[in-house]
């Protein structure tokens, strides 16, 4: 599919131009109505083609990226969903908004960007594809439209399915109808695919695994699980066959991405929207004896993100800015001209879009990461300055641990001892940001969040 493709033509997007208070500023102008925001849960920006993997994981996605403005060095604060969507909805760092485990609610009190989008005249709807960030929880609020979410995901193409009845006006009851929005939609959708249990298409999984693998991985948690907590050993036709199944899940989700740009096509959505594509988190493959996420490792903490505007204008720069989630919704309120908010942890990456003098610029020195809780009431915390990244309160170590992600990006080799300047640098800048202590509350779920939880490895 080419992404330029003008199917409804010039007047159409001139039309849904008029009279509506968007655009954004830079050396040209772009003016966009509708903003298009696609979370893909459990990606891991390492395993994709346009961020240098080796592995043709992402054949559309690279074409993607070709028209997009892409950021090198983004990353989230939370690997893990619920705490990583609400950084992403509110701006603010996970120690701010409070919500660090999933089956949380989010406060009531807290502002939702979403809000500020509906109030300035968009029409926003959200379809999310798990009960992990279903309306039970908060998310749903300033959305206009927010699917309920079932106890078992919903597959990629389920996602694609409702998302095709809304734009091409043929929606079941209680769905909305692209022919009734008037003003500017927000669009959110997430899919869930890349996330344990992994269920590559089996044809797909042919062009990546060995056929003959006969060993304990099978996609379910149960041994990643059992693995991570030492009671089983995986080899490293194990942890190969892992990272196979991986990757064989995001070819088959990005085969189906392109499905979906082409009912944004068909509707011309392309014409007239900014879109942007990133994770709440990634992914660890058996790096520090650990599959899945939840700690604070590089791996499950670099995300892809990606901005991409109409006629792919801008498309192909590569910015190394360190930026994470939080800047998401800023940058979006930016470009269509919404007030952003006092007080945020993100800030908008606008400045980065289009001048090309800031391009060794970041709108940070530094992005924290808060982990898991430990059984003595710590909490793992990282952080990177985007070429080193300390990580500390590791049940693995009595030390913080350092590493080189530029030449590392694996974590491999601590090199505390060999760079301890650095070490001690980064470990005073990270008791600062734990100055006050992070929250160690239990959380409460009900029966149902709590089978939800334990049935995708969370508990």
């Amino acid at each position: 599919m080419c992404m330029r493709c003008c199917l409804w033509g010039v007047p159409l997007f001139a039309a849904l131009l008029v009279g509506f208070p968007g655009g954004v500023t830079g050396g040209d102008r772009v003016r966009v109505r509708n903003v298009i925001l696609i979370v893909v849960d459990t990606l891991a920006a390492q395993n994709l083609g346009f961020m240098q993997y080796d592995r043709p994981t992402s054949p559309f996605l690279d074409r993607f990226a070709e028209e997009s403005i892409i950021f090198e060095n983004a990353y989230s604060p939370k690997a893990k969903t619920l705490p990583a969507f609400t950084s992403i909805f509110t701006g603010l760092h996970p120690v701010n908004h409070r919500v660090l485990e999933n089956g949380t609610l989010v406060p009531e009190d807290l502002h939702l960007l979403t809000d500020d989008f509906r109030d300035s005249g968009f029409t926003t709807w959200g379809i999310p594809a798990f009960r992990v960030i279903g309306p039970q929880y908060g998310l749903h609020r300033g959305f206009d439209f927010y699917g309920t979410a079932p106890l078992l995901p919903l597959t990629a193409s389920r996602v694609i399915d409702r998302t095709h009845r809304m734009l091409e006006n043929e929606p079941r009851l209680g769905e909305p109808s692209l022919e009734d929005v008037n003003g500017g939609l927000f669009l959110f959708l997430h899919f869930y695919d890349p996330h344990t249990d992994f269920t590559p298409d089996p044809e797909i999984l042919k062009s990546f695994a060995d056929s003959y693998y006969n060993g304990p991985v099978d996609g379910t948690f149960d041994p990643f699980g059992k693995y991570n907590d030492y009671e089983l050993e995986l080899d490293e036709r194990d942890l190969k066959h892992t990272c196979d199944l991986y990757d064989a899940e995001i070819r088959t989700l990005d085969e189906q991405l392109d499905e979906l740009f082409g009912i944004f096509e068909r509707t011309g959505l392309l014409d007239n929207s900014v879109i942007v594509l990133t994770a709440d988190h990634g992914e660890n493959l058996g790096e520090h004896h650990f599959i899945t996420h939840g700690p604070p490792y590089e791996k499950s903490l670099h995300v892809p993100l990606l901005i991409h505007f109409p006629d792919g204008k801008f498309g192909g720069r590569r910015i190394d800015a360190l930026v994470e989630i939080t800047d998401i919704l800023p940058t979006l309120m930016d470009l269509t001209r919404i007030p952003i908010p006092d007080n945020l942890d993100g800030s908008s990456l606008v400045p980065f879009l289009f001048d090309d003098s800031t391009e060794n610029e970041s709108p940070r020195d530094y992005v924290f990461a808060c982990g898991d809780c430990n059984h003595d009431g710590t909490r793992e915390i990282s952080v990177t300055d985007g070429r080193y990244r300390l990580t500390a309160c590791v049940g693995w170590s009595q030390e913080p641990v350092l590493y080189d992600i530029l030449i590392d990006p694996l974590e491999t080799t601590d090199i505390a001892s060999e760079f301890p300047q650095i070490a001690d640098e980064l470990a005073g800048v990270l008791a600062e940001f734990a100055v006050d202590g992070l929250p160690h509350e239990p959380v409460e779920t009900d029966p149902e969040t709590l089978a939800m939880l334990q049935s995708v490895g969370y508990l």
